[in-house]
């Protein structure tokens, strides 16, 4: 299998398993938006740690500030991402989801004079 194949079938499967996240947090509609969080979160922190653990980097990475900026920003994102599901339809709150590259794209242009 090339590179591409493998680069590829990787997509695909963050696809799908985002899609069950979504789908699994829209069906959990009596749960509070803090617990689904809470367990997402609990979840992707010891996967990463896992990774983490089995490279050589150091675990709290060489710029602190900007990974604690990251990580507050990813964090908020995630809560507005749950709140969508939990109030659109769910093709439109993973539609919304999905096109965030291109908004980023818009405000780099205007913001950053991106070319």
């Amino acid at each position: 299998m090339t590179e591409r194949n493998k680069g590829i079938l990787l997509m695909i499967a963050g696809s799908l398993f985002a899609a069950i996240m979504a789908a699994l947090v829209k069906t959990t509609g009596d749960l509070p938006t803090a617990e689904k969080l809470f367990f997402r979160s609990a979840v992707g922190t010891v996967i990463m740690g896992g990774i983490v653990a089995r490279s050589n980097e150091p675990f709290w990475g060489r710029n602190k500030k900007l990974l604690a900026a990251r990580g507050v920003l990813g964090f908020s994102g995630l809560a507005l991402y749950f709140f969508a599901i939990e109030r659109l339809p769910l093709g439109n709150a993973v539609l919304l989801n999905q096109v965030s590259p291109f908004f980023t794209i818009i405000l780099a242009l205007l913001f950053l004079q991106e070319k």
